[in-house]
């Protein structure tokens, strides 16, 4: 599914180290944020203000995979499913999203190579697409009694 990626950045008066503070901000899907075919994800300022900017990044996907349907299953039973947002550092040194998963289990892994995961919340549309997905084709798997020795 395309996606689009809002990532933020305000002022840090605050930090002696950074003069900017990143964030993201959210997703917003459909085919509206799909990008021409070959095309790398582009960013456009879409709002600025005196602390800062809102940067739009379309042309990104969301992709399923069937053996992740178990992570999936998890994202939608959490408290507050999610969409998780991987970015690197550009030449400057500014974050830009370069994957989009709803898989806990891949952010987790992208995490632990040192790549910065945002979690924003879900949007409905993705939502009730995953939701499809993982009706369709999960069945948790049926529990067994632990013998006692």
């Amino acid at each position: 599914m395309p996606v689009a990626v809002v990532m933020e950045w305000r002022d840090d008066h605050g930090n002696r180290w950074l003069e900017r503070r990143w964030s993201c901000v959210g997703v917003a899907c459909g085919a509206a944020h799909a990008a021409p075919p070959a095309a790398a994800p582009e960013p456009a300022v879409i709002h600025r203000d005196a602390h800062g900017e809102q940067w739009l990044w379309r042309g990104l996907a969301v992709r399923l995979y069937r053996d992740e349907l178990e992570s999936y299953y998890q994202n939608l039973m959490g408290a507050a499913p999610g969409v998780f947002v991987v970015t690197r550092p550009d030449a400057r040194g500014d974050p830009y999203p370069w994957l989009v998963t709803l898989c806990y289990d891949q952010a987790g892994n992208c995490m632990e190579v040192d790549e910065t995961v945002h979690k924003v919340a879900m949007p409905a549309e993705l939502y009730r697409w995953l939701e499809a997905y993982v009706l369709a084709g999960y069945a948790p798997e049926p529990r067994h009694k632990r013998q006692r020795s």
